[in-house]
């Protein structure tokens, strides 16, 4: 998906043996959230491949999670559209952005089922709210994890109304972005759950939203890295100088028609680097290898005691209302002047590391 697009089962106890849990040893400061992601992984993969990927028509990104997700209670997160309504072929689809908040509630699914969880007492079905998942307004994660252009209603305004970013290419070409943020990561940085941190930093179960050189974005779980090593390539677990890629896990989307998509893993390659077979199915596209965060943006959940969405949803209601107070702006224009301001300057596109 792009970024001016839209770029689940019984609870996590009912999912079978992918999503046991795992013995703690360091105190829960020490920890993040990477080995339940990875729980939520496994599980997925095993139990909801194949499902196709958006709608049925063709660039149709409108489909929203596999099932109705369970999150505290039975079927908590509807899916979108509902099953009823949904394509023949396609009762199961999700998108990537979708596909990777999925992951996620699976992921606190797995810490709220897991009986030596740390701290036990932590319920993060009330640190992070069953409507943080169900619509995307400006103070829900939702919408920041699923890059919604239209948070702040912008499809409303006159066009040369909206604040963009503009990005310009090497090729002289120049794209604008408006979503609301850069990526997953971002996402988590905002709503006090994450950081952004390098490429070259990443471990498995932390987060990738990437950008191709030609064709849309996605939105990914890290696996490992590629490296070439002696003519073969390889994943790899940590960076090294020789890294030309890396694996990923999302939801995917097949030439059209695009039954057969939906959640697998995949190996993606960076512009001008070697290209190879790594062991999984290749990304149809050249990845930007970039260290701007709003092209590449890479990141990680903390542990879960360190969360603290609540906060950031009373900052971010609290900074528009201070912004209109002080330019009569109305909340729409005022959220999304401060959103631009988040997502940082003009960003000029290279197919090298800036």
């Amino acid at each position: 998906m792009n970024r001016r697009e839209f770029v689940a089962s019984s609870a996590a106890a009912a999912l079978g043996p992918p999503f046991a849990t795992a013995a703690h040893s360091a105190s829960c400061a020490d920890q993040d959230f990477n080995r339940y992601i990875k729980m939520a992984v496994q599980g997925i993969l095993k139990d909801r491949t194949g499902g196709g990927y958006g709608g049925p028509k063709e660039k149709d990104t409108s489909y929203a999670f596999t099932r109705n997700l369970a999150y505290g209670a039975p079927d908590a997160v509807p899916q979108y559209p509902a099953m009823a309504k949904r394509a023949e072929h396609f009762e199961h689809a999700t998108m990537c952005v979708a596909g990777v908040t999925e992951i996620l509630i699976e992921a606190i699914n797995c810490f709220m089922s897991d009986k030596d969880r740390c701290p036990k007492e932590l319920d993060l079905y009330k640190t992070v709210p069953v409507d943080m998942w169900k619509s995307g307004t400006i103070d829900k994660l939702r919408g920041y994890l699923f890059m919604q252009a239209d948070v702040h209603n912008i499809w409303r305004r006159p066009v040369g109304q909206v604040p963009v970013i503009p990005v310009k290419r090497a090729d002289g070409t120049v794209k604008k972005y408006d979503a609301v943020s850069r990526g997953s990561a971002h996402a988590f940085h905002i709503f006090n759950m994450g950081e952004e941190l390098p490429f070259s930093a990443l471990k498995r179960g932390d987060f990738l939203n990437l950008n191709r050189v030609k064709g849309p974005g996605h939105a990914t779980v890290f696996w490992s890295y590629i490296r070439q090593s002696g003519g073969r390539f390889v994943h790899a677990p940590t960076w090294s100088a020789d890294v030309v890629g890396f694996e990923y896990f999302a939801a995917q989307g097949p030439k059209w028609p695009k039954q057969g998509g939906g959640f697998a893993f995949r190996d993606a390659y960076f512009d001008k680097a070697p290209r190879g077979d790594a062991g999984n199915i290749q990304d149809p596209g050249r990845i930007i290898r970039s260290s701007s965060q709003l092209l590449l943006n890479t990141g990680r959940l903390w542990s879960p005691e360190r969360w603290n969405p609540g906060k950031a949803r009373d900052d971010i209601n609290a900074l528009v209302r201070s912004r209109m107070a002080g330019s009569g702006a109305t909340r729409d224009a005022a959220a999304l002047e401060i959103m631009n301001e988040e997502l940082g300057p003009t960003v000029y596109l290279t197919t090298g590391e800036e």
